[in-house]
Order: C-alpha cells, then sequence, then structure tokens
C-alpha cells in the first residue's frame, strides 16, 4: 500500500466510455450513490480517483491515477497527462452528457498551505477524505478531498489532490447528467 502520493508528473486522467473494476486500484475511500435514474461510484485511489456513471443510457469512468497503472486501452475516450487545462463535453444519443475541468496549479507556498488546511477543515463536515504521509520535511502530507452533490438527474463531483513537495494542487470539476 502506498502511503505517500506519487510525483504529480506521474499521474495521468483517462475518460472511458465502460466500466472500470475498482480493483484494479488501491482504494482508499469509496462511495456508491443511487438514484432512479443512475448510480455512481466515486472513490479515491493511492493515485487519485475515479468516478463511474451508469445510466440506463451510458457507462463513463474518469479516472484519475499513475501513468503506469495497468488500465485498458479499449473504449478509452480520452487520456491526458496534468499539466495546465483539461476541458472535455460529450452528449450522446439518448440524453446524458459529461462535462469536465480539471486543472493543474503551482502555487506560492504560503497560499498552497493555507489552502490545503482549508480543505482539511472542509473535510471535517461533508465530503471523501484522505490524507497521505508526507514524502518529504513537509509538516503535512498530500491530501485528497472529494466532494458530491447528488440531484435526481444530475451529479456533481469536484476532486482535489495535493502535492505538497511541488506546491502544486489538482482540481477537478465534473458534471453528469441524463
Amino acid at each position: 500500500m502506498l502511503s505517500v502520493r506519487p510525483k504529480v508528473s506521474k499521474l495521468i486522467y483517462r475518460i472511458y466510455n465502460r466500466s472500470i473494476h475498482p480493483e484494479l486500484f488501491e482504494t482508499l475511500g469509496q462511495r456508491t450513490i443511487k438514484r432512479a435514474n443512475y448510480t455512481v461510484d466515486v472513490g479515491i485511489t493511492s493515485a487519485g480517483h475515479f468516478v463511474q456513471w451508469k445510466s440506463k443510457n451510458k457507462i463513463l469512468t474518469e479516472v484519475s491515477s499513475l501513468n503506469t497503472q495497468p488500465l485498458p486501452v479499449t473504449h478509452c475516450l480520452a487520456a491526458h497527462s496534468w499539466g495546465g487545462r483539461i476541458s472535455r463535453n460529450a452528449h450522446y444519443r439518448l440524453g446524458d452528457t459529461y462535462t469536465a475541468d480539471c486543472h493543474l496549479e503551482v502555487i506560492d507556498p504560503i497560499i498552497f498551505w493555507s489552502l490545503q488546511c482549508e480543505l482539511i477543515q472542509d473535510s471535517h463536515t461533508e465530503g471523501m477524505f484522505h490524507s497521505f504521509l508526507s514524502g518529504s520535511r513537509a509538516d503535512l502530507g498530500a491530501i485528497s478531498y472529494i466532494h458530491v452533490d447528488s440531484r435526481s438527474h444530475s451529479i456533481f463531483v469536484q476532486a482535489f489532490h495535493t502535492f505538497p513537495d511541488d506546491n502544486v494542487i489538482v482540481k477537478s470539476e465534473s458534471s453528469f447528467s441524463v
């Protein structure tokens, strides 16, 4: 089990139009949300997160993982290294939509620590949270925080992953709807 988060340069963001078995990841926290129109599995992994949307019309899976992670190549709609901004929009034949806006930010160290502490505080009242061991002499280790807002026909997922050694925060906002 990884207790220290991998470097951000080793991560990749992928979107699939198929399910991905959670056993392929070291899952550190997971939640399943079931509604009349869809089911979503959301999880924090040792290298990021996954969101798997299943409706009667579509299966979509968003994954942030190690670039060396042995994941399927079939039905992979997109694969991007983290760096800068990633935006994706998709509208499917029977009405499902997917939008994602993801970006990596290098932040001033003082602002970084302030944001990291704010995310830790927010995690006590809502969302999913995991704290990693420090990979250096930094006081705090990396964290992952996921906030989910579920409605009857849609779900909005915000994921934050911090990388203290590099003063980097990776943010993603994804919306799935039917």
